[in-house]
């Protein structure tokens, strides 16, 4: 069952990354890469409840994590590191990083720490 499980949660993922994914930049110690990331309603766990982050500017990305390993060395998203994004004509710039106090620039979505929910904020748009 566990494999079966895990096989619908990677259907599920792909689907919605081709459905919802959006062609990004990801910026991270001099490097960068071009990922399919999910922008999202940012939301943050404190203390093991569920929070949601009221910034005009904050976006959160769903990020493989197996994209990110396309960056020499890197293996988790880490504060300071950023999100290119096109709407349209309009760049955006998203810095990575803790949605409050105490709380980490980013959370793993599964179990198997698969896929990354990365908080953001937008420092740019031109």
């Amino acid at each position: 069952m566990a494999i079966i499980a895990s096989r619908c949660q990677e259907v599920a993922r792909q689907t919605a990354k081709r459905v919802y994914g959006e062609s990004c930049v990801y910026l991270a110690d001099g490097q960068a890469v071009e990922i399919t990331a999910i922008p999202t309603k940012p939301r943050a766990m404190l203390n093991g409840e569920q929070v949601v982050v009221v910034d005009a500017d904050a976006l959160d990305f769903l990020i493989e994590a197996s994209e990110l390993t396309r960056i020499a060395g890197l293996t988790e998203p880490a504060e300071g590191h950023q999100v290119l994004r096109w709407k349209e004509t309009i760049e955006e710039t998203y810095e990575v990083r803790p949605p409050g106090p105490e709380l980490r620039c980013f959370e793993p979505v599964d179990a198997h720490g698969a896929l990354y929910r990365v908080h953001a904020k937008r420092i740019t748009s031109e």
